[in-house]
């Protein structure tokens, strides 16, 4: 479409090529907006559709990384085995 409108000389100026250009990604863009809206809300869903055994188990990962400390660690695992 776009080389059509440039054959026929409908595009005169930059405006219309960026009006051109925003038509014609504009589709595109908004389909990778949803597509990645509705993978991060299944990846959201999954993760809280795990078991308490495996919240325990990536809480233990953690743990061990050093990424979170003792206190932290049993404050969640109480929580978890409270659910």
């Amino acid at each position: 479409m776009s080389s059509l409108l440039l054959a026929k000389g409908e595009i005169k100026d930059m405006e219309d090529l960026r009006a051109l250009l925003f038509l014609s990604l504009a589709p595109g863009v908004i389909i990778g907006l949803l597509v990645n809206y509705f993978l991060s809300k299944d990846k959201t869903k999954s993760a809280n559709n795990k078991t308490s055994e495996e919240r325990l188990m990536d809480l233990k990962v953690l743990l061990d990384k050093g990424l979170i400390n003792q206190d932290e660690f049993d404050k969640q695992k109480t929580k978890i085995l409270n659910e």
